[in-house]
């Protein structure tokens, strides 16, 4: 099951409290159409000053928006569901091409109907405007950024959505060219169609921060990164995206760091599902691969001397002709303190370069370069989800108390600052008694039950956690979490510990 970390959530926090202190320094309030009929008209009219705002009331407006520069907000009143901006076809919906900054805002808005070359809703030239709350919906560019096209900008986009835009070569959603690096928290791209890069295209080293983003069947791939982009994506969500090379990311020439995401359900008519590293070096930390599917490579391609980084990774149930899991030829993956299950034919397959399989579980087991590696159950949760079809979000990939997998991989592998799993957990925890904290194997480390007798965790103490005391009765070497006292016996102390413990969670003092 997707779960969001807290620290998506405080950065969103952090984030949304600058917006509300930069709305308490404005100036002036102009209203359309009460003081003008159009909104163009009101921003560019001479006593229209930086630190203004103007609010629309609810409505349809025909017209093309240009902030000319101007440091003002122009916002719907009652939300993008009732306030829309709809260009007719004639260009870009709306433009920042004059060095605008974060002080141009864009709230509250949908953005529909833009029909240009580059950028048919919102076209960015060198400017880095900030765009909350909008809704960019049905705009097409016949070359780059069906939604938006950001040329060297710096743009931030929060807590908005990107439905239904085509870019008919790269970028459906939104196309980010050149040095700039735009900010993206908290939005959603739905239904986005490109050539490549249906949700967004990074390309000539463009290198956007995306945080707590989902990207859902996008067509032509859910990202692309080429050119040397150093993306960073952070707690995203990539689900059902299709492609021909690449289904949730496509990484060509490029090193984006990929931490904390999830890939669920995401097709490749060829080649890598989820992801497809060409000539690539991409790093992944506490990420997801579950119920993807390609021709080849389910989860992961790496072609042409890619070289990826995979830490903390859980790689299960993918399916493809060759290399269920990870796929590569003429390429050198590290995968280190790693997951690869019931992937389908096979976990890894390996034409060409060598892959290097260090303190992971890998079914079947890997006789390739590498150390401390187990090939046993993992005990995950529940790997299909309550609706027994992996790759649809609510698979419980998370580790059971008896899983082989609790502390048992290398904690220095982990890269500095990550202190917490996919889940947002601490991802130092001593699970099997050992006395001291090493990382589990996977995206998510095992968090204790606030039950500990529970099992089963279904939220009862009843006969199935009974009958799991008596089945382990006897000695019972860690992990044993039926040594509910870490005696080393699982005894009279721990069945007492279960029959006080009985009923619902939480109902006893």
């Amino acid at each position: 099951m997707e779960e969001r970390s807290p620290q998506h959530a405080s950065r969103v926090a952090g984030l949304t409290a600058t917006l509300v202190i930069a709305a308490f320094s404005h100036g002036a309030e102009i209203f359309v159409p009460a003081d003008f009929a159009a909104i163009q008209d009101a921003i560019a009219a001479p006593t229209t000053l930086d630190g203004d705002e103007i609010i629309v009331a609810p409505g349809t407006y025909g017209e093309r928006l240009d902030f000319l520069g101007k440091a003002i907000t122009v916002r719907g009143s009652d939300g993008p569901a009732n306030t829309i901006v709809d260009g007719g076809a004639t260009g870009s919906t709306v433009l920042f091409t004059n060095g605008e900054g974060r002080d141009s805002v864009l709230d509250g808005l949908t953005i529909r109907g833009g029909n240009a070359t580059f950028g048919g809703g919102i076209r960015i030239d060198g400017s880095g405007p900030t765009i909350i709350r909008c809704v960019v919906r049905g705009n097409r560019a016949t070359l780059f950024g069906g939604g938006i096209h950001c040329k060297d900008g710096d743009p931030r986009l929060e807590d908005s959505s990107f439905e239904d835009n085509i870019g008919n070569l790269e970028g459906g959603g939104l196309h980010n060219a050149g040095g700039g690096a735009p900010l993206i928290v908290n939005c959603v791209f739905t239904s986005n169609t490109s050539l490549v890069g249906g949700a967004i295209n990074n390309e000539d080293g463009a290198s956007p921060v995306i945080i707590g983003t989902r990207f859902v069947g996008n067509e032509g791939g859910g990202v692309r990164c080429a050119g040397g982009s150093r993306a960073a994506l952070t707690d995203c969500t990539f689900v059902a995206n299709s492609g021909t090379l690449g289904g949730g990311l496509l990484v060509e020439d490029s090193a984006p760091t990929i931490t904390a995401c999830s890939f669920f359900g995401n097709t490749a008519t060829q080649i890598g599902g989820a992801v497809f590293n060409i000539a690539s070096g991409p790093r992944f930390v506490n990420c997801v691969f579950s119920g993807n599917a390609a021709a080849t490579a389910g989860a992961m391609a790496n072609l042409d001397g890619s070289a990826p980084l995979l830490i903390n990774c859980t790689i299960a149930d993918n399916l493809a002709t060759q290399g269920g899991g990870l796929h590569h030829a003429a390429s050198f993956p590290l995968v280190v303190n790693s997951i690869l299950w019931g992937n389908t034919p096979d976990q890894i397959n390996e034409l060409s370069g060598a892959a290097a399989v260090h303190f992971c579980d890998v079914e079947g087991g890997w006789t390739g370069a590498g150390s401390n590696n187990i090939d046993l159950d993992p005990a995950f949760t529940d790997a299909s989800g309550p609706d027994g079809r992996p790759g649809t979000g609510d698979e419980e990939l998370h580790l059971q108390s008896i899983s082989p997998c609790l502390d048992r991989g290398d904690s220095s592998a982990v890269p500095p600052g990550i202190t917490t799993d996919r889940a947002g957990n601490p991802r130092f925890v001593d699970a099997t008694g050992l006395g001291r904290a090493i990382v589990d194997l996977g995206a998510f480390e095992y968090a204790p039950p606030p039950c500990p007798a529970d099992f089963d965790r279904d939220g009862v103490v009843g006969f199935t956690d009974l009958l799991s005391t008596l089945g382990f009765w006897g000695p019972c070497r860690p992990p044993c979490p039926f040594d509910l006292d870490g005696s080393g016996d699982v005894g009279f102390v721990d069945l007492l510990t279960v029959l006080e413990a009985w009923g619902p969670c939480g109902s006893r003092p």
